[in-house]
């Protein structure tokens, strides 16, 4: 297992996870690059005049931000910075290229604008996907249809009817992509949850997958949160074994 997975965990936002120094260092980039598309106070520019075929900005700050992003982690906010902002298809513009740190300095002064308090110690590249957004009273379940991880056992509620049992508080993912090893390590380390989801479409994970053969291990799903009172579904689309044994 990887020394960053042993010794890092996720923290709240709210626990102080860049400094003040890197949200003034990222204010210089976002009035150099941002400022335009989403107004010096970050609520996002609704003119159409300014913008002109690419529509309003999203919001950076404040309840739409949240609703957006939480549940999600730093990690997310990054890369979507990273691989599209500002928009390389604006023609009287020229594409902006960023520096992993930049982008960096630039997510830790939206926290700041967020109200996020800063720490001790810097948001880096390697614990960006430690950071985690939520409001400040903690978490709250998501809506349906969000894309979603979560990791729990797997255990079979009925025959042919398979259930994540301790399942932890599913975080918000941005692809449904198959996770990385680095993922894997992470989920093995989350602690047991108290949840329950039932898992439909297993069947999509390829033909092969053999059920019962992983029944009572601790298995990592990503997938579509379907709330159907009274159950909560997830609709697998990765579904990976982290470890042999449950909790």
């Amino acid at each position: 297992m990887g020394l960053l997975a042993k010794k890092q965990s996720r923290r709240s936002v709210w626990s102080g996870v860049y400094t003040a120094e890197q949200a003034e260092k990222g204010k210089e980039e976002y009035q150099r690059t941002c400022i335009r598309c989403h107004n010096s106070n970050l609520d996002g520019v609704q003119d159409a005049e300014l913008l002109g075929d690419f529509g309003p900005r999203f919001s950076l700050r404040g309840s739409d931000f949240m609703e957006r992003w939480r549940e999600d982690t730093a990690q997310s906010l990054f890369d979507i910075i990273k691989k599209g902002m500002p928009p390389r298809n604006e023609p009287k513009y020229k594409p902006v290229e960023m520096s992993d740190q930049v982008i960096v300095d630039l997510v830790a002064y939206i926290f700041n604008g967020n109200g996020f308090p800063p720490g001790p110690n810097a948001l880096t590249v390697d614990n960006l996907r430690y950071a985690r957004i939520q409001e400040q009273n903690g978490s709250r379940p998501l809506p349906s249809f969000s894309v979603v991880q979560t990791v729990g056992c797997f255990t079979q509620f009925m025959p042919g009817v398979w259930q994540l049992e301790q399942a932890s508080d599913p975080i918000r993912i941005r692809e449904l992509t198959k996770p990385t090893d680095e993922d894997i390590q992470e989920s093995a380390q989350e602690p047991p949850g108290n949840l329950a989801f039932d898992l439909q479409n297993l069947g999509y994970i390829g033909k092969d997958f053999d059920a019962p053969a992983h029944e009572h291990h601790k298995m990592q799903a990503r997938g579509i949160l379907i709330r159907q009172p009274p159950n909560v579904r997830i609709d697998v689309r990765s579904f990976v074994e982290v470890a042999d044994t449950c909790p």
